[in-house]
C-alpha cells in the first residue's frame, strides 16, 4: 500500500486544546544527509470567537509514523531520490533481512532506518555523482556479496529522539549484515556538519571506514 493511499485514509479524531503547538513536531535523523527537520502544524477551529482553540489529532505511533515518511521521503518532486513503498521495502528484504530496521515500544513503531549494503563499485559511482540514490538501490544485485553499506535514512518521533535509538538500530543492523557480507566501509553524503558528526560517531562505533562524498 502506498504511504500517500495509507496516510489519507487515516482516520483522525479532533479535539479541542489550549494554545497546543506540537502535534506534528517531527524530528528526522537522516543519514543522507543527518540532518533535523521539524514540522509544526497548528489545528484552529472555525470559529474566530476561539482564536487560540485548537484542533488536535489523536494517531497513532504507527500513523504518526506514515505521516512523517510521507513529509521525509517527498520524492514526488525528485525522481532521483528513493520512493520508499510497499515493493522498495520488499525488496530491501530481498537484498538483506537488516535492511529495514524498527523500533517498537510497545505501542507501535517509533523508530525506522534504512540501510543499502551494496558493492563497492557502486558505491564509487554514487559518490561520483554517476548514479542516484534511486538508481543505487535498483542496481544493487540480490545474492551478490557486498563490501560497503550505503546510510540511507532514519526516522524518530519526537518524544523518543536523542536517546541513541535510531543509533542503535543502525548498528545492530550493521553487525547483522557483517554476519553474511564481508563491509570494511560505509558511505553517505552528509550536507550538514551535524549530519557529518553523526555518521562518523556511527562509523567509530562500528570500526568501519567511512567515504562521504564532497
Amino acid at each position: 500500500m502506498e504511504i500517500a493511499r495509507l496516510f489519507s485514509s487515516t482516520v483522525v479524531r479532533p479535539f479541542r486544546a489550549i494554545e497546543f503547538r506540537g502535534i506534528f513536531d517531527y524530528i528526522r535523523f537522516h543519514l543522507f544527509p543527518l540532518e533535523c527537520i521539524c514540522f509544526h502544524f497548528i489545528y484552529r477551529t472555525p470559529d474566530p470567537t476561539t482564536p487560540r482553540t485548537h484542533y488536535l489529532c489523536s494517531m497513532t505511533n504507527f500513523e504518526r509514523m506514515i505521516a512523517l515518511a510521507a513529509e521525509v521521503f517527498n520524492t514526488k518532486a525528485d525522481d532521483n531520490q528513493l520512493d520508499v513503498d510497499q515493493d522498495v521495502l520488499a525488496r530491501l528484504a530481498e537484498i538483506h533481512p537488516a535492511s529495514v530496521g524498527e523500533y517498537d515500544d510497545g505501542n507501535g513503531p517509533v523508530a525506522w532506518v534504512i540501510l543499502i549494503p551494496t558493492t563497492t563499485a557502486l558505491m564509487n559511482s554514487f559518490l561520483r555523482k554517476e548514479i542516484s540514490e534511486k538508481q543505487l538501490y535498483e542496481q544493487t544485485p540480490i545474492g551478490e556479496k557486498y563490501e560497503t553499506i550505503y546510510l540511507c535514512s532514519a526516522m524518530v518521533l519526537p518524544e523518543f529522539r536523542r536517546k541513541g535509538i535510531a543509533k542503535k538500530l543502525a548498528m545492530d543492523a550493521i553487525a547483522e549484515i557483517q554476519k553474511d557480507h564481508d563491509i570494511n566501509t560505509l558511505f553517505t553524503w552528509p550536507f550538514t556538519p551535524e549530519g557529518k558528526l553523526a555518521a562518523e560517531d556511527l562509523a567509530k562505533s562500528t570500526a568501519l571506514e567511512l567515504v562521504t562524498g564532497d
